[in-house]
């Protein structure tokens, strides 16, 4: 079954957002840090990204 992502039309995915000056504390709060979250979404976002431009190519 199709879903919209799969659609070659379909824009690129946007890229998340990093924290904005002053969000972080500072404490070295490892996994809890919004910089992790920031992380883990940037490479969900280049795996979405490679994904997008493989379906481009394939058009």
């Amino acid at each position: 079954m199709k879903t919209l992502c799969d659609d070659p039309r379909a824009e690129p995915p946007s890229p998340p957002s990093p924290p904005a000056d002053g969000e972080c504390c500072e404490s070295e709060c490892g996994d809890a840090c919004i910089w992790t979250d920031y992380y883990e979404a940037r490479a969900r976002y280049e795996q979405a990204l490679a994904e997008w431009r493989a379906r481009q190519r394939e058009q």
